[in-house]
C-alpha cells in the first residue's frame, strides 16, 4: 500500500537570510539576485518518495522583517519542523536564533523538528563552526546551504522528509498540514 504523507514546513529567520531563494531553488530550480522581501507569507509543495511511500513537505516561507514577526506564529500552525535560516553573510547572534526558536516552539511545542542551515556558504567567509557547534548543543540538525549553487538544499529536504516520515508514519493523526495558495509566479 503506497501513502501520501504531507508535512507542514516553515522557513523561519531574519529578512534577507536566504528563506525565499532556498524555496526557490527547491521548487523551481531557479535562483535570482533580485529577490523580494516576502510580504507576509509564501508556500509551495514539493514531494519525494522513501521508495514505498510519497513524501509532501507543504513549505511556509515567512517574512524576516521585524513589522511581520508577530504574523508570523499564525502560520507557525501546525508545523512538524521548522528551518531557521542565517545568513552566513551576517554575524551569527545566538540570543536572535533561540528568539526565532522560541516563538516557532511557543506555536509548535517542543517536539517540532528543527533544522539550523547556514545559507550563502559560496559566498561568506564565515565560520560555521559556531553555528554547527551551538545547533548540535540543542540537538538540532545543522548544514550550509547556498540557493545559488543549489549545494544542501535537496539534501536539507530530503532530510527532513525522512525524518518526519519516520517520526509520524504509524500516527495518521500527525498529518497536520493545511491547505495553502502557491506564491506567485513572478516572484523569486
Amino acid at each position: 500500500m503506497h501513502r501520501q504523507l504531507l508535512h507542514k514546513v516553515v522557513l523561519i529567520g531574519d529578512s534577507k537570510g536566504g528563506k525565499t531563494s532556498i524555496m526557490s531553488r527547491l521548487l523551481n530550480d531557479y535562483f535570482t539576485e533580485k529577490c523580494i522581501s516576502t510580504v507576509g507569507t509564501g508556500c509551495g509543495v514539493w514531494q519525494t518518495s522513501n521508495g514505498l511511500d510519497v513524501i509532501q513537505l507543504q513549505i511556509w516561507d515567512t517574512a524576516g522583517q521585524e513589522e511581520y514577526k508577530s504574523l508570523g506564529t499564525i502560520f507557525y500552525r501546525n508545523a512538524e519542523a521548522g528551518i531557521l535560516v542565517l545568513s552566513l553573510e551576517d554575524t551569527f547572534h545566538q540570543e536572535e536564533a533561540e528568539a526565532w526558536i522560541d516563538r516557532f516552539r511557543e506555536v509548535t511545542g517542543k517536539q517540532s523538528l528543527i533544522v539550523v542551515t547556514g545559507s550563502k556558504c559560496d559566498i561568506s567567509q564565515t565560520d560555521f563552526t559556531k553555528i554547527n557547534r551551538w545547533a548540535a548543543q540543542k540537538g538540532f540538525m545543522c548544514l550550509q546551504t547556498s540557493a545559488k549553487t543549489g549545494e544542501n538544499v535537496l539534501k536539507m529536504f530530503k532530510l527532513i522528509a525522512f525524518e518526519l516520515e519516520g517520526k509520524h508514519s504509524n500516527d495518521p493523526k500527525n498529518n497536520h498540514a493545511i491547505e495553502c495558495k502557491p506564491k506567485c509566479e513572478t516572484c523569486c
